[in-house]
């Protein structure tokens, strides 16, 4: 039994895909968690919290994502807060005289739980994600 979830934007060309696999216990995540981050770049951030929350919600215990191979589900978790702590930014930089440069300062661990150490493979998908940011005028959907 193999479950198929594809969550799409209609009015942007974004979407995710995630594959549930109960009996091994696995979620299969393709792009929706890159390390313990998510990759803004072909998805939103509305689209991917929405992936986000129902790979939670199948609740297994293995997840298997497109760059890391297969990890512990608390990825998920992490990838959430990343993405709350990213959302928060960019509404500060909004307020701020300059939005592009206080977007691009945000560092990668200052977006991560605590405990939570950056990697250097987050830490180029965390500065892709900020130029995704800037590119895209500090949209939230």
């Amino acid at each position: 039994d193999v479950t198929l979830n594809i969550f799409h934007n209609p009015s942007q060309t974004m979407t995710n895909l995630n594959i549930d696999v109960p009996e091994c216990d696995l979620i299969i995540a393709s792009d929706a968690v890159v390390g313990n981050i998510v990759y803004l770049r072909y998805s939103s951030m509305d689209v991917l919290n929405r992936a986000l929350k129902r790979l939670q919600r199948a609740g297994r215990k293995h997840l298997l994502t497109g760059h890391m191979g297969v990890r512990s589900t608390g990825a998920i978790d992490n990838a959430l807060f990343y993405l709350g702590r990213l959302r928060e930014i960019v509404i500060a930089a909004r307020q701020s005289s300059d939005l592009t440069e206080s977007i691009q300062k945000t560092e990668l661990q200052a977006c991560l739980p605590s405990g939570v150490l950056a990697t250097d493979f987050e830490q180029a998908f965390h500065r892709r994600n900020l130029e995704t940011i800037v590119g895209r005028r500090f949209e939230l959907h």
